[in-house]
Formats: structure tokens, sequence, C-alpha cells
């Protein structure tokens, strides 16, 4: 209904999580709404590829809430939480080299409802994949297989999409697209997201809100306009 208020996605509440006896995160909070792009900023180390596998129950340990659409999915299997409607790019080991670009579709679509429709925009976003269907994803470029894992991410039409470094071994050209290809889908399918990224300026310019992770812990950033700054830049990776 016109006016009404954007469907609450994702809500953490006080999440800890870590690997073993190491704890990473330390009661995280944060909440994600239906046609929302967050980005997340952070120094390598501090825990953002941490948050986005414990959303998806792959740490050893984790403590809190992780409500998608009201469903605690706290420690869920990760084929179940994709089933219901999160999709993850991972930053690395995102494709099966050994098969065909058709192939990897196939195996990221699997067991998804008919969204025929939609799989096709995407292909049509991505018109080098489209036309390197039958080809081995080992003899692709560098940049080739992260555009080919990029769309892998979205061909199943989830509701929540988790970016691990999209744009990592891209070319400018590349990433400006990939990033113009998740404003679309936003804009047109209100798919929200979620995007941890080193290119700072990129994501900046799409996104709706910025949250910047910091020793485990997270912290919203409603003044984002001026992160490009050399003193915040040093603030956020440096300090």
């Amino acid at each position: 209904m016109p006016g009404s208020e954007p469907e609450l996605i994702l809500s953490l509440c006080n999440v800890s999580a870590g690997y073993h006896k190491k704890r990473v995160l330390y009661n995280v909070g944060c909440d994600v709404f239906q046609g929302d792009i967050v980005a997340i900023l952070g120094a390598n180390g501090s825990g953002k590829s941490t948050l986005f596998k414990a959303i998806l129950g792959l740490v050893d340990h984790i403590e809190g809430n992780i409500l998608f659409r009201n469903e605690n999915i706290r420690g869920k299997a990760q084929h179940r939480t994709i089933h219901k409607g999160i999709s993850y790019l991972p930053q690395d080991r995102n494709v099966f080299t050994s098969l065909s670009v058709q192939e990897n579709l196939r195996l990221a679509g699997f067991g998804a409802k008919d969204h025929t429709q939609f799989q096709s925009e995407i292909l049509e976003l991505f018109p080098e994949i489209k036309s390197a269907m039958i080809k081995r994803v080992g003899l692709l470029s560098g940049g080739e297989r992260q555009t080919l894992a990029v769309a892998m991410a979205l061909i199943r039409k989830p509701m929540l999409v988790m970016l691990d470094e999209p744009s990592a071994g891209l070319s400018p050209r590349l990433a400006k697209r990939v990033m113009d290809i998740i404003k679309e889908l936003n804009r047109k399918h209100c798919v929200s997201f979620l995007i941890i990224e080193q290119n700072i300026k990129a994501v900046l310019d799409i996104a709706t809100k910025v949250l910047v992770m910091k020793n485990g812990g997270l912290k919203e950033k409603h003044d984002f306009g001026n992160l490009l700054l050399q003193e915040n830049l040093k603030e956020i990776f440096f300090s």
C-alpha cells in the first residue's frame, strides 16, 4: 500500500559470534528494511565477513538473535537460509572453474521457484556472460568470473543479497556497471542488499545506509556524505 512502512527484512540483536574460542563479533545489532542498500565498511579483520557467515550459520559459536522476516534463523543450515530468500556472494571460491557458465548458473538456481523471466533479465544485464554460456569458467578472465559470480548471487530472485567485495578484480568500468545493476534491481524489484566493499566511492554512490565495523562492533553512520574525507577514511581503516 502507498505510504506503508517497508518490511523489516533482517534484524540482528546482540549478535556475538566467532570460531572455536576466538570471538570476532561483539553484540552486533542492525536492521535492514525492504529496499535498503547497506554498505558495510571497515578494516581487514574487523569482522565484516564473519558477520555474513554468522547470518548464514557458518560460524562455530553464535549468540543473540538473527531474524529474517520475523523468523529466527540463528544457527540454521546455509541451504535452509538460502531457500528462505537470502543469497550470498563470498569473497573467493565463488564459481566452479571446471564447469561451464551455464552449469554454474543452473547450480546457483537449483531448487528455486520458477523465475524464468527474472533469470532472463539477469542474463540481459550481463551480456559477456550470456555470450559465453558453454564456455568453461576456468577459461574466463578474472573479471568475467567475478561478473558470473555476481549473476549467480542474483539468479534465484532473492529478497536479500549479501555481497562480499563484488567489485574485486573488476576494472573501474565493470565495477561501476555492477553497482548500477545492483541499483537497478533494487529500484525495479525492491531487492535489499548488504555489501562489503573496499571501493568506497562506488558503493557510496548507491548506498541508502552505511554501517562501519570496528573491532567486531557495528555502528551506523547517518552522515556518510563526508566518509571520503581523509580523516574519516583513516578512522575507518587505520584507527
